[in-house]
Order: structure tokens, then sequence, then C-alpha cells
């Protein structure tokens, strides 16, 4: 399907037209969403994170960890790192893995 510009539109000019019902469907559909995320920084495994234990939230020199009231457990709850490390380091059960990316390594 080809789109054309109406003649009396110049020439740049984005159209603003609303989705049809079935091009909505499609977006909505077409990628599910993940139940957590998996492309921060630093990810910690529940099962292995002690409850209560805050050394690698008092570690962190950025305050990107964080302990959630709900499950009394760490998490990242912003996503800027320096890829510092001294939270992993500082976890005696090894739940916080730092994901370095390639290029820093």
């Amino acid at each position: 399907m080809v789109l054309r510009m109406p003649a009396d539109v110049p020439a740049g000019a984005l159209l603003r037209t609303p989705l049809s019902l079935s091009a909505t469907r499609v977006l909505e559909t077409a990628m599910p969403l993940a139940p957590q995320r998996a492309d921060v920084p630093v990810t910690i495994d529940e099962s292995k994170c002690i409850d209560g234990c805050t050394l690698c939230v008092d570690m962190c020199p950025l305050d990107s960890l964080a302990i959630d009231p709900a499950g009394n457990k760490a998490y990242m709850h912003v996503d800027e790192c320096w890829y510092c490390g001294p939270c992993a380091a500082r976890c005696p059960t090894g739940a916080v893995t730092v994901n370095m990316p390639y290029l820093l390594r």
C-alpha cells in the first residue's frame, strides 16, 4: 500500500492519521510484554537475595539499587550504572550480577 500526500499539503509536512483498529490490534499483539526487564545493568537473583540485607544498596555510589518494600529484596530502580562492581563484590550470596557491556570489558 502506498500513501500519497494530497496536493494541497506542503512538501515535508507530516500527516497525523489515526491507526485503524486492525493496525492497533497488530501493534498490541506483535510484541508481548516481558514480565521483568532484562537489559538493566545490574540484576539481582531474588532466590539468593537475603531479606533485609542492604549491603549492595549501601555500596552503590549512584544509589541505583533500592530495597523493594513489598518483597524486602534489592532491585535496580534506575538505569544509571558506572559498572564499578562493589555491589556484586559485597553481596555475600552472589545474588548481584553486573551485566558489563562488551565494549567496557
